[in-house]
Protein backbone atom coordinates (compact mmCIF):
# COMPACT_ATOMS: atom_id res chain seq x y z
CA UNK A 1 0.00 0.00 0.00
CA UNK A 2 2.84 2.35 0.89
CA UNK A 3 4.56 1.49 -2.39
CA UNK A 4 1.40 2.29 -4.36
CA UNK A 5 1.06 5.57 -2.47
CA UNK A 6 4.50 6.67 -3.60
CA UNK A 7 4.12 5.65 -7.23
CA UNK A 8 3.04 8.20 -9.78
CA UNK A 9 0.67 7.42 -12.63
CA UNK A 10 3.69 7.17 -14.94
CA UNK A 11 5.20 4.41 -12.82
CA UNK A 12 7.95 6.52 -11.28
CA UNK A 13 8.58 6.83 -7.55
CA UNK A 14 8.41 10.65 -7.58
CA UNK A 15 4.93 11.32 -6.24
CA UNK A 16 5.36 15.07 -6.87
CA UNK A 17 5.37 14.55 -10.64
CA UNK A 18 2.65 16.61 -12.20
CA UNK A 19 2.72 19.35 -9.51
CA UNK A 20 3.50 22.78 -10.95
CA UNK A 21 7.09 23.81 -10.39
CA UNK A 22 6.15 26.93 -8.40
CA UNK A 23 4.37 24.70 -5.85
CA UNK A 24 7.10 22.09 -5.40
CA UNK A 25 8.78 23.90 -2.50
CA UNK A 26 5.48 24.01 -0.59
CA UNK A 27 5.12 20.22 -0.59
CA UNK A 28 8.77 19.20 -0.44
CA UNK A 29 8.54 18.38 3.27
CA UNK A 30 6.06 15.57 2.57
CA UNK A 31 7.17 12.10 1.52
CA UNK A 32 3.93 10.99 -0.15
CA UNK A 33 0.49 12.08 -1.24
CA UNK A 34 -0.88 10.46 1.90
CA UNK A 35 1.33 12.66 4.08
CA UNK A 36 0.33 15.69 2.06
CA UNK A 37 -3.34 14.91 2.50
CA UNK A 38 -2.91 14.37 6.23
CA UNK A 39 -1.01 17.64 6.62
CA UNK A 40 -3.64 19.55 4.66
CA UNK A 41 -6.40 18.04 6.80
CA UNK A 42 -4.65 19.05 10.05
CA UNK A 43 -4.01 22.55 8.74
CA UNK A 44 -7.63 22.96 7.66
CA UNK A 45 -8.84 21.82 11.09
CA UNK A 46 -6.46 24.21 12.86
CA UNK A 47 -7.53 27.14 10.70
CA UNK A 48 -11.16 26.42 11.47
CA UNK A 49 -10.58 26.80 15.23
CA UNK A 50 -8.11 29.69 15.11
CA UNK A 51 -8.90 33.36 15.65
CA UNK A 52 -9.05 35.46 12.57
CA UNK A 53 -6.73 38.44 12.77
CA UNK A 54 -8.78 41.54 12.03
CA UNK A 55 -7.84 44.10 9.45
CA UNK A 56 -8.49 47.82 9.20
CA UNK A 57 -11.74 46.98 7.41
CA UNK A 58 -12.97 44.41 9.93
CA UNK A 59 -16.25 45.20 11.75
CA UNK A 60 -16.06 46.30 15.41
CA UNK A 61 -17.61 43.05 16.61
CA UNK A 62 -14.89 41.01 14.95
CA UNK A 63 -12.14 43.21 16.37
CA UNK A 64 -13.67 43.03 19.87
CA UNK A 65 -13.90 39.24 19.69
CA UNK A 66 -10.25 39.04 18.67
CA UNK A 67 -9.11 41.23 21.59
CA UNK A 68 -11.24 39.24 24.02
CA UNK A 69 -9.54 36.00 23.00
CA UNK A 70 -6.19 37.69 23.64
CA UNK A 71 -7.25 38.50 27.21
CA UNK A 72 -8.77 41.97 27.06
CA UNK A 73 -11.47 42.41 29.76
CA UNK A 74 -15.03 43.03 28.61
CA UNK A 75 -15.08 46.55 30.07
CA UNK A 76 -12.63 49.21 31.23
CA UNK A 77 -13.57 48.38 34.82
CA UNK A 78 -12.12 44.91 34.28
CA UNK A 79 -8.56 46.20 34.65
CA UNK A 80 -7.19 45.80 38.18
CA UNK A 81 -6.50 48.90 40.26
CA UNK A 82 -2.93 48.69 41.65
CA UNK A 83 -2.30 48.18 45.37
CA UNK A 84 0.04 50.89 46.62
CA UNK A 85 2.17 51.21 49.73
CA UNK A 86 0.62 52.62 52.88
CA UNK A 87 0.18 56.37 52.67
CA UNK A 88 -0.09 56.39 48.88
CA UNK A 89 -3.28 56.85 46.88
CA UNK A 90 -4.16 55.92 43.33
CA UNK A 91 -4.82 58.89 41.08
CA UNK A 92 -8.20 57.56 39.94
CA UNK A 93 -8.64 60.09 37.15
CA UNK A 94 -5.26 59.22 35.65
CA UNK A 95 -5.77 55.47 36.14
CA UNK A 96 -9.18 55.58 34.44
CA UNK A 97 -7.67 57.42 31.46
CA UNK A 98 -4.90 54.82 31.19
CA UNK A 99 -7.41 51.98 31.44
CA UNK A 100 -9.64 53.53 28.76
CA UNK A 101 -6.69 53.84 26.39
CA UNK A 102 -5.56 50.27 27.11
CA UNK A 103 -9.05 48.91 26.46
CA UNK A 104 -9.34 50.80 23.19
CA UNK A 105 -5.96 49.45 22.09
CA UNK A 106 -7.02 45.88 22.94
CA UNK A 107 -4.52 45.41 25.75
CA UNK A 108 -4.95 42.31 27.87
CA UNK A 109 -5.26 42.46 31.64
CA UNK A 110 -1.79 40.92 32.06
CA UNK A 111 -0.23 43.46 29.70
CA UNK A 112 -1.94 46.36 31.44
CA UNK A 113 -0.79 45.11 34.85
CA UNK A 114 2.81 45.15 33.63
CA UNK A 115 2.49 48.73 32.40
CA UNK A 116 0.88 49.88 35.64
CA UNK A 117 3.50 48.12 37.78
CA UNK A 118 6.28 49.88 35.91
CA UNK A 119 4.53 53.23 36.28
CA UNK A 120 3.92 52.75 40.02
CA UNK A 121 7.59 51.85 40.55
CA UNK A 122 8.66 54.91 38.56
CA UNK A 123 6.40 57.19 40.63
CA UNK A 124 7.76 55.64 43.83
CA UNK A 125 11.31 56.42 42.78
CA UNK A 126 10.33 59.99 41.92
CA UNK A 127 8.71 60.48 45.34
CA UNK A 128 11.73 59.06 47.14
CA UNK A 129 14.01 61.40 45.22
CA UNK A 130 11.76 64.35 46.11
CA UNK A 131 11.93 63.48 49.81
CA UNK A 132 15.72 63.27 49.68
CA UNK A 133 15.91 66.63 47.92
CA UNK A 134 13.41 68.22 50.34
CA UNK A 135 15.41 67.08 53.36
CA UNK A 136 18.66 68.26 51.78
CA UNK A 137 17.22 71.70 51.11
CA UNK A 138 15.71 71.95 54.59
CA UNK A 139 19.06 71.17 56.20
CA UNK A 140 20.82 73.64 53.93
CA UNK A 141 18.27 76.36 54.71
CA UNK A 142 18.57 75.72 58.45
CA UNK A 143 22.36 76.06 58.27
CA UNK A 144 21.95 79.40 56.51
CA UNK A 145 19.54 80.64 59.18
CA UNK A 146 21.99 79.63 61.91
CA UNK A 147 24.71 81.60 60.13
CA UNK A 148 22.46 84.65 59.61
CA UNK A 149 20.86 84.76 63.08
CA UNK A 150 23.75 83.56 65.17
CA UNK A 151 22.90 83.69 68.90
CA UNK A 152 19.41 85.03 68.04
CA UNK A 153 18.49 81.89 66.11
CA UNK A 154 16.12 80.40 68.72
CA UNK A 155 14.49 83.76 69.41
CA UNK A 156 13.95 84.56 65.73
CA UNK A 157 12.57 81.12 64.91
CA UNK A 158 10.13 81.48 67.80
CA UNK A 159 9.14 84.92 66.51
CA UNK A 160 8.54 83.54 63.02
CA UNK A 161 6.36 80.71 64.34
CA UNK A 162 4.24 83.04 66.46
CA UNK A 163 3.89 85.57 63.66
CA UNK A 164 2.75 82.81 61.33
CA UNK A 165 0.23 81.51 63.88
CA UNK A 166 -1.14 85.00 64.57
CA UNK A 167 -1.28 86.51 61.09
CA UNK A 168 -1.52 83.70 58.54
CA UNK A 169 -5.15 83.08 57.59
CA UNK A 170 -6.65 79.61 57.25
CA UNK A 171 -6.54 79.77 53.45
CA UNK A 172 -2.83 80.58 53.47
CA UNK A 173 -2.08 77.85 56.01
CA UNK A 174 -3.99 75.34 53.89
CA UNK A 175 -2.10 76.44 50.78
CA UNK A 176 1.30 76.19 52.47
CA UNK A 177 0.47 72.65 53.60
CA UNK A 178 0.20 71.41 50.00
CA UNK A 179 3.03 69.61 48.23
CA UNK A 180 3.43 72.54 45.87
CA UNK A 181 4.18 75.15 48.54
CA UNK A 182 5.23 73.25 51.66
CA UNK A 183 8.89 73.99 50.88
CA UNK A 184 8.20 77.69 51.40
CA UNK A 185 8.01 77.09 55.16
CA UNK A 186 11.74 76.33 55.07
CA UNK A 187 12.70 79.20 52.79
CA UNK A 188 15.02 81.61 54.67
CA UNK A 189 13.54 84.65 52.89
CA UNK A 190 10.03 83.67 54.00
CA UNK A 191 11.17 83.08 57.58
CA UNK A 192 13.00 86.43 57.54
CA UNK A 193 9.73 88.11 56.58
CA UNK A 194 7.89 86.45 59.49
CA UNK A 195 10.65 87.47 61.88
CA UNK A 196 10.31 91.10 60.79
CA UNK A 197 6.53 90.93 61.24
CA UNK A 198 7.08 89.49 64.68
CA UNK A 199 9.56 92.19 65.65
CA UNK A 200 7.28 95.02 64.52
CA UNK A 201 4.01 93.76 65.94
CA UNK A 202 4.85 91.66 68.99
CA UNK A 203 6.34 92.31 72.37
CA UNK A 204 10.14 92.32 72.02
CA UNK A 205 10.58 91.27 75.65
CA UNK A 206 9.01 87.85 75.38
CA UNK A 207 10.91 84.79 76.53
CA UNK A 208 10.87 81.87 74.04
CA UNK A 209 8.51 79.16 75.24
CA UNK A 210 6.17 81.49 77.18
CA UNK A 211 2.49 81.96 76.35
CA UNK A 212 1.08 83.64 73.24
CA UNK A 213 2.58 86.98 72.40
CA UNK A 214 0.22 89.81 71.54
CA UNK A 215 0.53 93.03 69.66
CA UNK A 216 2.10 95.83 71.65
CA UNK A 217 -0.44 97.44 74.01
CA UNK A 218 -3.13 95.01 72.82
CA UNK A 219 -4.95 92.39 74.85
CA UNK A 220 -4.76 88.79 73.58
CA UNK A 221 -6.51 85.87 75.35
CA UNK A 222 -4.40 83.03 76.62
CA UNK A 223 -6.05 80.83 73.97
CA UNK A 224 -6.31 83.11 70.91
CA UNK A 225 -7.54 80.27 68.66
CA UNK A 226 -10.33 79.01 70.92
CA UNK A 227 -13.16 81.57 71.09
CA UNK A 228 -15.69 78.98 72.21
CA UNK A 229 -13.96 78.38 75.56
CA UNK A 230 -14.74 81.98 76.57
CA UNK A 231 -18.44 81.87 75.66
CA UNK A 232 -19.62 81.44 79.27
CA UNK A 233 -16.55 82.49 81.24
CA UNK A 234 -17.34 84.90 84.09
CA UNK A 235 -15.18 87.73 85.34
CA UNK A 236 -12.99 90.30 83.67
CA UNK A 237 -11.04 87.72 81.66
CA UNK A 238 -14.24 86.39 80.05
CA UNK A 239 -15.50 89.87 79.17
CA UNK A 240 -12.18 90.94 77.67
CA UNK A 241 -11.80 87.70 75.73
CA UNK A 242 -15.28 87.94 74.22
CA UNK A 243 -14.65 91.54 73.23
CA UNK A 244 -11.41 90.44 71.58
CA UNK A 245 -13.07 87.71 69.55
CA UNK A 246 -16.06 89.91 68.65
CA UNK A 247 -13.62 92.38 67.13
CA UNK A 248 -12.48 89.55 64.89
CA UNK A 249 -16.02 88.71 63.78
CA UNK A 250 -16.97 85.93 66.24
CA UNK A 251 -20.57 85.98 67.49
CA UNK A 252 -21.55 85.19 71.07
CA UNK A 253 -25.10 84.67 72.37
CA UNK A 254 -24.09 86.09 75.76
CA UNK A 255 -24.41 89.86 76.12
CA UNK A 256 -21.83 91.62 78.30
Amino acid sequence: MAEQDTLSETGTTDWKEGIAEEHISAVSAFQSKAELAKGYSELFSKMGSSTKIPTADSPAEEVSAFYKQLGRPDTVEGYKVPVLDEGQEVNKEFFNEMAAGAHEAGMSGVQFDKIVDRYVEFEKQIKEAEVVEFNRYREEADRKLHEDYGVDYDKNIELSKRAYTEYAGDDLKELLATDKFIGLMNEPAFIDMLVEIGKKNMDDTFIPGEGPVGKKDDYVPNSPNSPSMYANMDGEEGVKARAYFRSKGHQYERKD
